[in-house]
């Protein structure tokens, strides 16, 4: 537990720590014996510390900020009677600034903004020196170092506000940058030879990890943020060109920032599936890019829709549309059979389905009731289809001979009549036994060569 004259301290220097320091500030009383219970006095007079209406007319207390951060990256301040501190530093600039520093504390230099808001108080028309605009600003960083002679190397650079501490690992004289860390708990990682270190990564106390590639310090691109979900957020050249999403089973969503082309997971029966319920199992669960973990310096500044997704078995899905309005345009099965689609998102119905061995099969009707309609043969045999879906039935097939026409349910079509093209006319007299070898199906060239043989 703070004891109750370092209370009193706290509480005078928090009230004050919003103000710019290098000020004029007022002591209580309280604050004033808290002081001098510590044995602290004026640095350049000795004099104990009073209240502020116990000092002599037109006397004030000054404060000034120490150069570098305690470890808790709050500053130490000392007080100090203005007007002897006035005169104090006319004398020392006069003397060479570049030595303008509080002897008797060795806190530090003379703040450019310390000077100037005292010769504003006790000298306003008075001419500022040229040598003022060379001493340091509070918002200067400043270097630490270790070591003495030729072993003093630099080891830390600290900056003011919330822009955090600078590390340097290496001999004296080229100490590397390995790692910066902010009041957020945000950490950067260097890598690199001295004066060309590259940033590499970036951690947040939430657990988001980001990446970057490239060869321009300063300029280096986000090429992936691992999402505190474990899901990865994958970049395209620079930050606002998100270009996949990775998820811990191997799914991956492919995002663009104009045109949309997107894979996923598709059954590899040929059942219609419902793509309202799809959308809702497969696409809604990862609509959802991660960017409620991003700093807000990192969300894209452009909108994005989803193209492709590949799941882990290998189906892929694409994609069209705007954002939220993705639409199923094509999936490609891992057996290689490519299915189309027509329609808006929840209503795709299947148009076409194209198979490896160049077989395409045509469907016409809403979603839900698709019906086979053609069959595209790769040997240029077009079938033709007619009844509700489930109960198409061969009723014609055009081929490069003729046109053969069916009769019959389903699965138990007879052909009934065939249109042969001109030129065929005579081949199929002169051969009936190849014709009928076309055209037969093997069940019925079985049944005709075991009653060849008397079976």
């Amino acid at each position: 537990m703070p004891s109750r004259l370092e209370a009193v301290l706290r509480a005078g220097e928090a009230r004050r720590r919003s103000v710019p320091t290098g000020e004029f500030v007022t002591l209580s009383g309280e604050e004033a014996a808290a002081l001098r219970a510590k044995g602290e006095t004026d640095p350049v007079t000795l004099n104990e510390y009073v209240a502020s209406d116990e000092l002599p007319a037109g006397e004030s207390w000054f404060r000034v900020r120490f150069r570098l951060m305690k470890a808790d990256r709050t500053y130490k301040y000392k007080l100090y009677s203005a007007t002897v501190m006035w005169e104090w530093v006319q004398r020392q600039l006069r003397n060479d600034a570049r030595t303008l520093f509080l002897e008797l504390d060795r806190s530090g230099p003379m703040w450019r903004e310390d000077w100037i808001a005292l010769h504003n108080r006790y000298d306003p028309q008075g001419v500022v020196p040229a040598d003022v605009w060379q001493l340091p600003q509070l918002n200067d960083p400043q270097d630490v170092y270790e070591g003495i002679g030729n072993h003093r190397r630099k080891v830390r650079t600290e900056y003011p506000g919330t822009q955090g501490w600078a590390y340097y690992e290496g001999a004296p004289g080229q100490e590397t940058k390995v790692k910066r860390d902010f009041p957020s708990g945000e950490v950067d990682y260097f890598e690199g030879i001295w004066g060309e270190e590259l940033k590499v990564r970036t951690e947040y106390p939430n657990g988001l990890v980001v990446r970057y590639g490239g060869w321009i310090p300063e300029n280096e691109p986000i090429v992936r943020i691992d999402l505190p979900d474990g899901r990865v957020r994958h970049y395209d050249g620079h930050h606002d060109s998100f270009a996949r999403l990775e998820y811990p089973d191997g799914t991956m969503r492919y995002y663009d920032e104009y045109d949309a082309d997107f894979p996923d997971d598709w059954p590899e029966d040929e059942e219609y599936h419902d793509t309202e319920q799809w959308h809702a199992d497969h696409v809604e669960p990862y609509n959802d890019t991660g960017e409620e973990f991003l700093p807000e310096k990192l969300k894209p500044n452009t909108e994005i829709h989803l193209v492709r997704i590949e799941f882990p078995d290998g189906h892929v899905v694409h994609f069209s549309g705007d954002r939220g309005k993705e639409r199923i345009v094509r999936t490609v099965l891992r057996s290689g059979r490519v299915v189309y689609y027509d329609g808006d998102q929840g209503y795709e119905r299947r148009v076409r389905s194209e198979y490896p061995d160049g077989e395409v099969k045509y469907f016409e009707g809403d979603k839900g009731e698709e019906r086979l309609v053609r069959v595209e043969k790769p040997v240029i045999v077009i079938e033709h289809y007619e009844g509700a879906k489930g109960e198409e039935h061969k009723v014609r097939v055009e081929g490069l001979s003729g046109t053969h026409y069916y009769e019959g349910a389903r699965h138990h079509e007879r052909r009934v009549r065939t249109e042969w093209d001109a030129e065929e006319e005579g081949e199929k007299e002169e051969q009936p036994a190849a014709r009928r070898e076309r055209y037969e199906s093997d069940g019925m060239k079985a049944a005709r060569w075991l009653k060849s043989r008397g079976v």
